[in-house]
């Protein structure tokens, strides 16, 4: 029952020294002008029932492990930047928090850390849900209500992220992406909601992947509904159809060896398109009723060694199959009525 309020920060722990069993509650933080509070190695705390109004940035938790937040409701304190910051946390839980804002900052920062499990929390209205902006690993992200952000839930840099799970998370109308992966491997990505979203799935840098399994065809994406740049990867048995033949069903922005096959792209205005690409195969995809079924279009890469056999592009409106500036490709077998 302190009053905190107008500081840089409320409450903080200033070196790295192991801290445990502090309880921090009903105490007035508002209006600080770093983080409300900061917690550093830290375990076994009681925090609850705190004041964080107009902070700039809300809760601040470094090098803890093992612990829990629960039940935290952040929603009403108008934080602008960061309602909660991780940086270098390990197998902790965080669970039914709801970091919701206005339009601006995120709801969950995450900088670094390892085997940490996310579920069931709430942000809306941020730049970023969920924003991964450091090393990650084995961590699970289930069950979270991530919509009406930018991003409901991404990395925010090139670092190398593994092990990463993503299920039963709901995106929907994220203006920006539903998901935006960078660089990560071994990841899970299933069961997520995409509805409404400006664009779907983002995944960058991907390398030996396997995805499949993923139907947005009643999401109403209007854009990309898929877009990745990987090497010698998988995308098969997805459905990325749309309606009205407007944006991409696959948008391959950069790579090589890749394999799109036994896909479903529909109603789109391209449904895939390879984009600064060499030695792909596209194979065994029903992609109709599109304005154009396939297109290699980027201008200032000439691309060589791309198979595309056996496809359905039949009733395109334009083009069938569109390529520009490909060399030594094996185009056999589509049907084009």
């Amino acid at each position: 029952s302190n009053i905190l309020t107008d500081n840089g920060t409320g409450l903080g722990h200033g070196t790295a020294n192991v801290h445990s069993g502090g309880v921090y509650t009903n105490n007035d933080f508002s209006r600080s002008s770093q983080y409300g509070i900061a917690l550093w190695n830290d375990s076994g705390f009681t925090l609850e029932g705190n004041n964080y109004t107009d902070s700039a940035n809300g809760l601040y938790f470094r090098d803890c492990d093992g612990m829990t937040l629960a039940g935290k409701d952040l929603s009403a304190f108008n934080i602008p930047g960061r309602a909660i910051t991780l940086s270098s946390v390990t197998n902790s839980t965080f669970i039914n928090i709801n970091a919701s804002g206005s339009g601006t900052g995120y709801g969950i920062h995450y900088n670094a850390g390892s085997n940490n499990l996310f579920t069931n929390n709430t942000i809306t209205g941020r730049v970023t849900g969920i924003l991964i902006n450091s090393v990650d690993t084995d961590s699970t992200y289930d069950s979270n209500i991530l919509t009406d952000n930018g991003t409901g839930l991404g990395h925010g840099t090139a670092n190398v992220h593994s092990g990463g799970v993503y299920t039963n998370n709901d995106f929907s109308r994220s203006s920006s992406f539903g998901i935006a992966l960078w660089n990560d491997s071994g990841f899970t990505l299933e069961g997520n909601s995409y509805t409404d979203c400006a664009n779907g799935i983002k995944i960058q840098g991907a390398e030996s992947e396997t995805i499949s399994g993923i139907d947005l065809s009643s999401a109403n994406i209007t854009n990309y509904a898929f877009l990745i740049n990987a090497n010698n990867s998988t995308i098969s048995g997805n459905n990325f159809s749309g309606a009205g033949e407007v944006g991409y069903g696959i948008f391959l922005s950069g790579g090589s060896g890749n394999v799109i096959s036994g896909n479903i792209v529909t109603g789109r205005q391209t449904g895939i398109v390879l984009n600064w690409f060499d030695n792909n195969t596209v194979s065994n995809n029903v992609l109709t009723d599109n304005q154009s079924a396939i297109a290699g279009w980027y201008t200032k890469h000439p691309s060589t060694g791309n198979v595309i056999i056996n496809n359905d592009v039949s009733r395109s409106s334009v083009n069938a199959i569109y390529l520009l500036r490909e060399a030594n490709f094996t185009l056999a077998g589509n049907t084009y009525d």
